[in-house]
Formats: C-alpha cells, structure tokens, sequence
C-alpha cells in the first residue's frame, strides 16, 4: 500500500489554471481600457454587473472617475450597447463579462453578491472580495479609507495616484497564486 503524505499543503495554495486565466482575462480589459479612459480624462474605471441567481452576469456598467470629483459622489456613467457603437466600449464590454464570470464563482451560492465589478486604471486590475461592487456609493472612499481590501489581478501603474488602492500588501495581492485567502 503506498504511504499518503498527509502534512498539510504549503499556504498559499495555487489554483490550479485558474489563477493564470483570471490574469488573462484581467490584461484584456487593461488593454481595452486605456482607449475608454485616455478620451474621457478619467483616471479610474469600474465595470460593474448584476448578478442575477443561476446565471452569468447581467447588464455591464461602466463608470468613470476623473480623480478631480469627491469620492463620495457619483462617477460619471458611460453608455454602452443599445445604439452605441463604439468598438472600444463593446470590447470593453465583452471583456468585462468575462472576467466577471470568472470571478463570480469565487462566492459560495448562498453568499453571492448582488452585483459585483472591478476597477482599472488601463494598465491595472482590482476588485474588493469583501466588497465587490465598485459601483456602489462610497466604495472609492472605503478604500481609500482602509475600510476594506482591494485584491490585485495586474498592478496598477506604478506613477497611477491609483496605485496605491492596490498597494503591494500580502494580503491582499493576487500574485499568481492567492485570491481571497486573506485570513
């Protein structure tokens, strides 16, 4: 009978393939930010959706912030689908979908959340496991203020005034091999 190596596993624990996929798919939607942003003078993006029970993210919103707005106030909401065309916004789009699908099975079924997004900058990617819709009121203020964590899928630039949302912290750094093992 062969001998079982029963010690537990070495933390972090990788998921396997599926760590490499989300960083994937997070450089689509840096590359296809950077055209959405650069025009609007924005310095940060959410693409947000909601999560309807059973099935893949709804609608996409996106929303931006010019970094001149408090942070308490809205950001500025940018159209897409129905009668635009812009193919920058529709590959944006896409792209989010995607990545939101990836993430959202990261949440147990009895504890999905209603909506849930991430935020660039176009070169970096986060999202809050703790709170996961950037498009909730104040969200930008609570992490600012330290009120709850930004995981890291692509850091963000490192000259970015945003990049300390994704300060290198490891707890709260997907490098290749953590998300959401913060405890």
């Amino acid at each position: 009978m062969p001998v079982r190596d029963h010690r537990p596993p070495t933390w972090p624990v990788e998921l396997p393939g599926e760590t490499a996929t989300l960083v994937d798919m997070a450089r689509a939607i840096a590359a296809h930010a950077g055209p959405v942003l650069s025009p609007s003078g924005s310095t940060l993006l959410t693409l947000s959706a909601t999560t309807p029970a059973g099935v893949d993210p709804g609608r996409i919103d996106l929303a931006c912030w010019d970094g001149r707005t408090p942070v308490s106030a809205p950001w500025c909401s940018l159209a897409i689908g129905g009668g635009n065309c812009d193919p920058a916004l529709a590959a944006l789009e896409q792209s989010g979908k995607v990545l939101l699908a990836g993430l959202l099975p990261r949440w147990p079924a009895n504890a999905r959340p209603p909506s849930i997004g991430i935020v660039t900058d176009g070169h970096g990617v986060a999202f809050s496991p703790d709170h996961p819709s950037p498009g909730s009121a104040g969200w930008l203020g609570w992490q600012l203020g330290g009120a709850c964590a930004v995981t890291t899928l692509l850091p963000f630039a490192p000259t970015s005034r945003w990049a300390r949302l994704t300060a290198p912290d490891d707890q709260n750094t997907l490098n290749g091999l953590l998300l959401f093992n913060r405890h």
